[in-house]
């Protein structure tokens, strides 16, 4: 493989962890196995195994592993079950690194940050992005969301890679250097729109949806309506289609599928009971629809609808229309299953106010949560997304009191 195919770190990019300390490239030499303690100090090693073939994981992991140059190892989110390693090769990446300097100006003058950890896909394509078009780029993981806000404020941040949850918590305090805020892993609602506004004032809000397995797929603009994650992006194309994979007219519900330039090569030491091919399409287990003019409209994950009331109902959906009740921080919604109604849904919440009573004014009866559950501290994974398994727990032994 060319070199010209394979990611590098430009001469011209920093590396700068959370603390502020600058990590320098060279001398860095190829090995399997980046320390997960200290997954920063560690880039450099890991884009020198990519040339030499190592196929190198942000992160530990003992298994065996082919020798591929230019490919390397990543991780799924991971929020409902254990994070999937994944491998794919430079290609599937570098035409979105291209895309992005054209278009978002990601280049030497950029300072480009994330606030997840780098052995998940969102934070590490922020990276290597960055480093390899020339960018500076800051990994602000491990700080709370104030620390993370006087660490952009003080460095001049100009790009933002970001989960709606991360977004979410970072305290109304104006940060006006962010020109980009790069929005991927999970839907945003309209309150949380509002606040990201406020913010970065001076900054293009860039909502995309896509995936470890497939990176991008959909990306929004000014245009994009209200509800959707954008159009296809680059040579992505999209089709929805029913259980029996015949495609759906526009403005029905069904699997998204996806055919995409880049996509991952395939999962590494383990497997996904709901991802699944056919021909050039894959499909993730999301469902959605396409509107008349091509928009994409995420309804939530297949292995999170549920049956209550013979109507199939998207616990992700019902999440982001909860999110609009004023002074609600955060909310998971959970199913348990319930003799008469298929289902009951229960919530857990952060909020120092919310009741129950609160919830269900805003809900149709059927679907609203029979108990709740207030957390002080929202509990995140590494890649930034809310932690469902470390809530889960908290809604066991609830029962259905009307």
């Amino acid at each position: 493989m060319s070199s010209d195919h394979i990611i590098s770190w430009h001469q011209d990019a920093v590396l700068t962890d959370s603390s502020g300390s600058s990590i320098a490239a060279h001398a860095a030499k190829p090995h399997a196995n980046c320390d997960p303690l200290t997954p920063i100090s560690s880039l450099p090693s890991y884009i020198a195994g990519i040339s030499s073939g190592h196929l190198p994981l942000m992160g530990h992991f003992d298994g065996e592993r082919p020798s591929v140059i230019g490919d390397f190892l990543t991780q799924t989110g991971g929020s409902t079950g254990q994070p999937k390693i994944i491998q794919r090769s430079s290609e599937s990446w570098l035409c979105s690194f291209h895309y992005m300097h054209e278009h978002y100006a990601i280049d030497p003058n950029a300072r480009v940050a994330a606030l997840g950890y780098l052995n998940h896909s969102l934070a590490l394509y922020a990276a290597l992005e960055a480093l390899h078009l020339g960018a500076d780029f800051h990994a602000l993981c491990g700080l709370s969301p104030a620390q993370c806000a006087k660490a952009m404020q003080e460095r001049g941040i100009t790009h933002l890679y970001a989960t709606p949850t991360q977004l979410r918590l970072l305290a109304s305090t104006p940060i006006p250097t962010v020109n980009y805020v790069f929005v991927g892993g999970g839907m945003m609602d309209v309150p949380n729109k509002t606040h990201v506004t406020q913010v970065f004032p001076n900054a293009e809000i860039i909502e995309f949806y896509g995936s470890a397995e497939t990176s991008f797929i959909t990306l929004s603009d000014k245009y994009t309506p209200t509800g959707s994650v954008g159009k296809p992006f680059l040579d992505v194309r999209i089709e929805i289609r029913n259980e029996r994979k015949e495609l759906c007219a526009p403005n029905l519900v069904g699997d998204v599928w996806v055919k995409t330039p880049l996509l991952f090569n395939q999962y590494l030491f383990t497997s996904s009971n709901v991802t699944q091919k056919n021909g050039d399409y894959i499909c993730v287990g999301e469902k959605g629809s396409l509107d008349k003019s091509g928009y994409l409209f995420i309804k939530g994950r297949t292995d999170r609808a549920v049956n209550i009331a013979d109507q199939i109902v998207y616990l992700d959906q019902i999440e982001t229309t909860l999110q609009s009740i004023p002074n609600l921080e955060n909310i998971a919604l959970f199913a348990k299953p319930d003799a008469l109604r298929g289902n009951i849904i229960h919530a857990v919440i952060q909020s120092e106010s919310i009741t129950l009573k609160d919830i269900a004014s805003v809900l149709p009866r059927a679907i609203q949560p029979r108990s709740l559950v207030t957390v002080s501290k929202w509990p995140l994974l590494p890649s930034g997304k809310t932690n469902y398994k470390a809530l889960e727990h908290l809604i066991k032994g609830t029962s259905d009191d009307n």
